[in-house]
């Protein structure tokens, strides 16, 4: 695994009903693969390209990372991402 250059990160999971309606297990689920996913993943791949000092990490959402709110409150795409760059810059 310490060939791969680049990370794409670009599964996703969201809930087509009203919040109210939406179960702890659904809630989990969703953030579990759209924000526990790539922070495992970049845990995993992103030291061999520190390593290589060469790499690539991408982080892909959809229009609804824009539209939901104040993206300071909801930014968990934020949370994994700039950590993830700072590892790269040494």
């Amino acid at each position: 695994m310490k060939d791969v250059d680049i990370l794409v990160n670009n599964a996703a999971l969201g809930e087509r009903k009203q919040w109210l309606t939406v179960t702890t297990d659904e809630w989990r689920s969703i953030m579990m693969l759209n924000l526990e996913a790539p922070f495992v993943l970049s845990q995993v791949f992103v030291p061999p390209m520190v390593e290589k000092k060469w790499g690539r990490v991408i982080n892909i959402s959809s229009i609804y990372g824009l539209i939901v709110g104040d993206p300071s409150l909801y930014g968990g795409w934020v949370l994994i991402s700039r950590p993830t760059s700072r590892a790269s810059m040494g």
